[in-house]
């Protein structure tokens, strides 16, 4: 068995990274001010709903 506070991670970044709504609670999430943040380190950007934007942005043109 996995100790439970791996379980918890797990679980609070598929909470955080779920495609409903466009990945609305990751994108609220990178949206905050360092200071406003859980944590202020260096956000990892996930390059899926990046590239989607960047698909959408070039085809709204």
């Amino acid at each position: 068995a996995l100790p439970a506070r791996l379980v918890q991670d797990y679980s609070e970044m598929s909470e955080l990274m779920n495609s409903k709504g466009n990945f609305l609670k990751y994108r609220t999430a990178i949206a905050l001010p360092a200071s406003k943040s859980a944590a202020s380190e260096p956000i990892l950007p996930y390059l899926g709903v990046f590239l989607s934007d960047l698909t959408f942005i070039d085809e709204g043109k």
